[in-house]
């Protein structure tokens, strides 16, 4: 997530464990809490500092849609930008439309 230049994390912890969960970091948000399946969950937040190789906008299209994980090896659309470019028409269905009365 830090890689991605995630800032902050929202997540649920089950009642008994944001204990747990503060090890990681998280943070209860103002004693919010809610109901699933009949458990009370705690709403929590992590606060991360992004990495200085953080994936951002700037980054480009072809870098950001990479596979997850593997955004230092050239993706799948890097390898198709490198087909010659297609007429916006080849291939469109040509539609005809017969009115009888």
């Amino acid at each position: 997530m830090r890689r991605k230049g995630f800032r902050r994390i929202y997540g649920t912890a089950r009642e008994g464990l944001e204990g747990f969960w503060a090890r990681f970091g998280g943070i209860p948000i103002n004693d919010k809490k809610i109901m699933v399946s009949g458990f009370k969950y705690t709403e929590m937040v992590v606060d991360l500092a992004p990495l200085p190789n953080a994936i951002t906008v700037e980054n480009g299209a072809y870098v950001i849609l990479r596979l997850e994980g593997d955004w230092d090896q050239p993706g799948i659309l890097e390898v198709s930008a490198t087909r010659p470019v297609r007429d916006p028409g080849e291939h469109a269905v040509q539609s005809t439309h017969v009115v009888t009365e």
